[in-house]
C-alpha cells in the first residue's frame, strides 16, 4: 500500500542556533512563515528494516548524508 503526501514548504525569517544537548542535537530559537509550495511525498512499507529515498530533482542528496543514523557530534 502506498501513502501519498504533502509537505508545505516554510521560510525561516529568524532562525538562530542555541546550545547543543546532551542528545547531540542543538536547541533552536526561530519564526516562520508558510508559503503557497509544497513538496509531493510518496511513501511505502518495505518488508525489512530500512529507509530508501530517491528522488527525480538532482540537487537532493540520496545517501546517509539526509538520513543520519544518529544526531552529529
Amino acid at each position: 500500500m502506498k501513502i501519498y503526501e504533502k509537505a508545505p514548504a516554510k521560510i525561516n525569517l529568524l532562525l538562530d542556533v542555541l546550545h547543543k544537548r546532551d542528545d547531540g542535537f542543538h536547541e533552536v530559537e526561530m519564526v516562520m512563515t508558510m508559503v503557497d509550495l509544497a513538496d509531493r511525498l510518496e511513501m511505502e512499507e518495505l518488508q525489512r528494516d530500512t529507509i530508501i529515498i530517491s528522488s527525480q530533482a538532482g540537487y537532493i542528496p540520496l545517501d546517509e548524508k539526509i538520513l543520519p543514523s544518529r544526531p552529529p557530534s
